[in-house]
């Protein structure tokens, strides 16, 4: 499959168990685009082997190393999250969190250019999802909480919310945008 070079970094925003990684991981697979794998200072999870794939696991001392490149930044859950701006002219997608798109737009100066697409998916729906991946009870409730505070009006920094009750259908709206944003037929 033909690598795709877009014009925008298409960053995908929403709470644990909206589906993030699985839709940009199909959209990668069907369309031929690219996902930056973060970097970050958590653990692996055991429970999910899909996990080394989204992320690039390191120390703190090899995280803060990196900090002078970041074009995007985030501490979730006391563990680091970033991206790097060649990151960022090298792939098409970047998963983050609301405090990760603020610290894009308050402190990078370089010349990423980034949209913003929110992935909306109601509350129960999240939580069948954490499970599925292997999350338990204890794991899922403190995500709902600290979620609840971090997504706070975070579609307010989105520049298009899709739904993401029914898959297919939020795959071929996140594509359509793309198009769109791209100057693309989608026909």
């Amino acid at each position: 499959m033909i690598k795709i070079k877009t014009r925008f970094l298409y960053c995908f925003l929403a709470p644990s168990g909206a589906g993030k990684d699985k839709v940009t991981n199909t959209l990668c697979r069907t369309y031929g685009f690219t996902k930056i794998p973060s970097y970050t200072t958590r653990l692996q999870r055991k429970n999910d082997p899909a996990d080394i794939n989204n992320h690039i696991f390191i120390n703190k001392t090899e995280f803060n190393n990196l900090k002078p490149d970041l074009f995007c930044y985030d501490n979730y859950d006391n563990n680091d999250y970033g991206a790097t701006e060649q990151q960022a002219h090298k792939y098409n997608f970047y998963v983050v969190n609301a405090s990760g798109i603020k610290w894009f737009h308050n402190n990078y100066h370089g010349d990423v250019q980034i949209k913003v697409i929110y992935l909306d998916t109601d509350e129960s729906t999240r939580k069948g999802r954490m499970m599925q991946r292997g999350d338990n009870w204890n794991q899922i409730n403190k995500r709902i909480v600290t979620d609840s505070i971090e997504f706070k009006n975070a579609k307010d920094l989105a520049d298009i919310i899709i739904p993401n009750d029914y898959f297919n259908t939020c795959i071929d709206d996140v594509y359509k945008y793309i198009c769109k944003c791209e100057g693309w037929s989608n026909t």
